[in-house]
């Protein structure tokens, strides 16, 4: 029973002092931030996405390849219809696909 007392006076010293609240959950945090840097690897996901672009303008045309071209973890591909889109995200060959409406370069 004391185990249980002592314990529990414990835990409430501990929460009242917030420089000891802010170790006890801030180093572990740290910690492991710290090593998945470290041992992380260097290697960046593959993640296909299509782009169904039905504005076909120049900004619509430099949003795909300024913007989503640049992501070294995206692998793009175009698409004409959403639904040849839909079906590949079904089957797993797209993780997602992104429709630029038209309009979009106004």
């Amino acid at each position: 029973m004391k185990f249980l007392e002592l314990a529990k006076r414990n835990l409430k010293e501990t929460y009242r002092d917030p420089l000891a609240l802010g170790f006890l959950l801030g180093f572990p945090l740290l910690f492991m931030v710290l090593m998945g840097v470290a041992f992380g690897g260097e290697t960046t996901p593959n993640l296909p996405i299509g782009v169904i672009d039905n504005d076909h303008t120049p900004v619509s045309q430099a949003f795909i390849d300024e913007t989503l071209s640049e992501v070294p973890a995206l692998e793009v591909s175009s698409y004409d219809d959403t639904a040849t889109a839909r079906k590949d995200l079904k089957f797993g060959d797209l993780t997602a696909y992104v429709v630029i409406p038209k309009g979009f370069g106004e």
